[in-house]
């Protein structure tokens, strides 16, 4: 859109939007500015510099959780609004998981010492990642939807120590 070209032009439209945005540990609080943007959408050309409306905000108040990721902490919305977004370094790991599964048992399979040194990784690391391979289906939809517990990340689940019972792992992970 050309109107966010430029970072005056964006300023300008979040101002016109939200009157403030609020953020604790517990939620993001948004206060809109609904009566200026429905100034703002139905005014004419002529009307551009007219006197904008001053009328109380809408207040929307969304919950979330802030988690540690990494180096960092992590916003997660808590709304059946939102879609999560899938990790992906746990969806690569998954995915490493099921390729070394394959050179395996694959028509030319090669042993877990050869995989590591094709992929420039330690032997033990593909013997964490391998049993990956054998998820439960549901925690793997849950991965690949993004919808595994906020605090799960791609160490503690190579390092996690997995049933082979689906139930089980369904318990332990999700």
């Amino acid at each position: 859109m050309e109107e966010w070209g430029d970072t005056d032009r964006r300023r300008e439209v979040l101002t016109l939007m939200f009157r403030s945005i609020s953020l604790s540990t517990s939620a993001m609080r948004f206060e809109v500015n609904s009566s200026r943007i429905v100034h703002r959408l139905i005014e004419t050309a002529e009307a551009h510099d007219g006197p904008t409306c001053q009328d109380e905000p809408i207040s929307i108040e969304v919950p979330i959780t802030l988690r540690r990721r990494a180096i960092g902490l992590r916003i997660v919305i808590s709304s059946p609004y939102t879609q999560p977004e899938p990790d992906r370094t746990l969806v690569d790991l998954v995915a490493r998981a099921h390729v070394f599964l394959s050179r395996l048992i694959g028509a030319s399979a090669i042993n877990t010492s050869r995989i590591a040194e094709r992929f420039g990784m330690d032997r033990a690391d593909v013997g964490r990642i391998l049993p990956l391979a054998f998820l439960s289906p549901a925690a793997l939809e849950a991965i690949l939807t993004g919808r595994q517990p906020p605090p799960l990340n791609a160490r503690q689940l190579a390092r996690a120590d997995l049933s082979s019972i689906w139930s089980e792992q369904e318990t332990s992970l999700l």
